[in-house]
């Protein structure tokens, strides 16, 4: 009878290690499953999301407009904040064309910032003024889609539209010779629905030359990450 109960007891033990094992087995198979996971969460949230607050948009808009309005009293131009603004034709995002991919300038969440490839924190835009003016040119403030530039600017010279991205990147785009430059010239929507027609920019904008200003643009921006 001892030696019965004592074999049971060895059966016994051996069953539970060998659960212990397989439970042991179990969780190392689906630790990289759920490291996985939470390495797509993680990397979903950060394209998802942006890194910079309304307020460092806000400081680093005001300072690019400084930079921008002091070099350009000295070229004799104006520059204004307005660079960009959408039209009727859509509810969802709108961006630019470059060589280095997409650039969101309206987020509507219509697809959202993970499909672009770039992320516009604010633009600017460089004009000879009609009236003279250098600097920053505040009667531009009220410049809207139906009228354009020519409320403000001097057509007949070049018109330069920079975007400055969350990457770190200032791209521009120079019209010349156009008298029917907008606010929304660019720029067009993106295709959020496969509804709506995937319209695309009659230009393509490239990262500035100006050395000058990459430079301060850079300094500024790691300030804020």
């Amino acid at each position: 009878m001892k030696r019965y109960i004592n074999i049971l007891s060895i059966i016994i033990i051996c069953f539970i290690i060998c659960a212990g094992c397989s439970n042991n087995e179990n969780e190392k198979n689906n630790k990289p499953e759920k490291v996985a996971i939470a390495q797509n969460k993680s990397n979903g949230n950060q394209v998802s999301k942006s890194q910079f607050t309304k307020k460092d948009k806000h400081e680093i808009k005001s300072k690019v407009l400084a930079w921008l309005s002091d070099r350009s009293k000295k070229r004799g131009t104006a520059v204004s904040s307005r660079y960009f603004s959408t039209s009727s034709i859509s509810k969802g995002d709108w961006y630019a064309m470059t060589l280095k991919g997409e650039i969101q300038v309206f987020n509507a969440n219509k697809p959202g910032r993970k499909a672009f490839d770039l992320h516009g924190i604010t633009g600017a835009t460089v004009y000879t003024a009609k009236d003279g003016k250098t600097g920053y040119d505040y009667d531009a403030k009220t410049l809207s889609n139906v009228e354009g530039y020519d409320k403000v600017a001097n057509l007949s010279k070049p018109i330069t539209k920079y975007i400055f991205t969350e990457e770190g990147k200032v791209f521009e785009y120079q019209f010349e010779n156009k008298n029917d430059v907008t606010l929304s010239s660019g720029f067009a929507p993106k295709d959020y629905n496969d509804k709506d027609p995937n319209l695309l920019p009659n230009e393509q904008f490239k990262e500035t030359d100006n050395k000058e200003l990459k430079k301060y643009y850079k300094q500024v921006i790691e300030k804020y990450k």
